[in-house]
């Protein structure tokens, strides 16, 4: 119990210490994974914005966090991270069902990646309503 307070007090008194020294410092929290109550306090009470994936939002879940009408006002938007493969060697490694999803969902060609993916006018797309009513087609078109 006390570790865990520790901590929290730990990361509150760094990025206190932080923002004090340096205002304008970008910060963005890499909030992937599991992710605890009390880090997205943290997250949440200085106001810095999150991370999303592009080449994870496109499972089939409609209530994937990562795609992006799904997005929080304040995020940053990644199309891989260094965990992924490159957004080309993602794409190439789609099985031919998912390809064709992804395909659907971004309104391309076949054989347009990754262009596609780093052209796509994300944060437009996240308050359409056009954009949503395409989605929940596209996931009864598509049950993973």
């Amino acid at each position: 119990m006390r570790a865990a307070g520790l901590a929290q007090h730990s990361g509150e008194l760094l990025l206190r210490r932080l923002l004090d020294e340096f205002s304008d410092l970008p910060l963005v929290a890499e909030d992937l994974g599991v992710i605890t109550e009390d880090v997205l306090a943290l997250k949440n009470g200085f106001g810095l914005p999150g991370m999303r994936v592009l080449a994870v939002c496109l499972d089939g879940d409609p209530a994937n966090a990562h795609l992006p009408y799904l997005h929080e006002r304040d995020c940053v938007a990644y199309t891989g991270t260094h965990d992924n493969d490159t957004t080309l060697g993602w794409y190439s490694s789609l099985d031919r069902e998912t390809a064709q999803r992804v395909d659907f969902y971004l309104r391309v060609t076949p054989g347009a990646m990754p262009e596609a993916l780093y052209a796509q006018p994300w944060a437009r797309w996240r308050d359409s309503r056009s954009f949503r009513r395409r989605t929940s087609s596209l996931w009864a078109r598509w049950r993973v």
